[in-house]
């Protein structure tokens, strides 16, 4: 009978642990998911919501399959619970009951949220290789998941951006006397299914009040003790027919 020592058993026979997590990784998926819970505890940290999306897609395209997307749910669970920490209380205070009971309810909870969260960063995680081109397909997607999905939480990706005017406005920073800032766009278009294309088009089908498209948008500073503002405008429009030209842009 031959026996085999530990020396000669090949390496892929040897036993090991089926998952083994590099401390870089445990760091990426905590500091990922405190930057994306920073400004739920406090908004003048705003920025730090747009570092910890951008650490996501690294973290989502970083490692693919299986392990990334654990990871990235992984991130996504600790974002919400230190965002919403205060959520088995609450729970425990409504029901009369132990903190320990209402931890057990804000358990799923919490976890549907984070796969809420988890899931634009999943799907660039399946999509992209490069973080830098997953911006927007994870923006496409977190608007459809947003909008369509429900959530218990008030939790959006876009709250940074819902929270970003509170940043630039001079009156944040300066006090009301700074003045105010606006921003202001629209688009429309007008469709005669292309009447002015007939052997005798009615006037009124193309010209300035015919067939067209366009758009405009505004910024100006409003002053602040008076009823004055200060803007630029640019806008563009393209005509079915003006001036005897088709699609004449303007």
């Amino acid at each position: 009978m031959t026996g085999l020592s530990a020396e000669a058993v090949p390496q892929s026979h040897r036993a090991r642990w089926p998952v083994r997590v590099p401390l870089a990784w445990i760091t990426a998926i905590v500091s990922t998911a405190v930057f994306i819970a920073a400004p739920w505890l406090d908004e003048r940290l705003v920025p730090a919501g747009w570092l910890g999306v951008a650490a996501g897609l690294v973290l989502a395209t970083g490692r693919q399959g299986w392990r990334g997307e654990l990871a990235v749910l992984g991130s996504a669970v600790l974002a919400i619970a230190l965002a919403f920490h205060w959520t088995p209380e609450v729970l425990a205070d409504a029901m009369r009951t132990s903190k320990l009971v209402g931890f057990a309810f804000a358990v799923p909870i919490v976890l549907w949220d984070a796969c809420r969260l988890a899931l634009p960063f999943w799907v660039v995680g399946r999509l992209c290789r490069d973080p830098r081109q997953a911006w927007l397909p994870a923006g496409l997607v977190a608007v459809v998941d947003e909008a369509v999905i429900p959530g218990v939480f008030p939790w959006k990706l876009g709250y940074s951006q819902l929270a970003w005017p509170a940043t630039v406005q001079p009156a944040a920073l300066a006090g009301p006397e700074a003045g105010t800032l606006t921003l202001s766009s629209a688009y429309v278009k007008y469709k005669l299914d292309h009447a002015y294309l007939g052997a005798n088009p009615d006037p009124m089908s193309y010209g300035l009040n015919g067939e067209k498209n366009g758009w405009y948008a505004k910024a100006g500073y409003l002053l602040p003790n008076m009823p004055l503002q200060f803007f630029g405008r640019h806008e563009q429009w393209k005509f079915a027919k003006l001036s005897g030209i088709f699609n004449q842009k303007v």
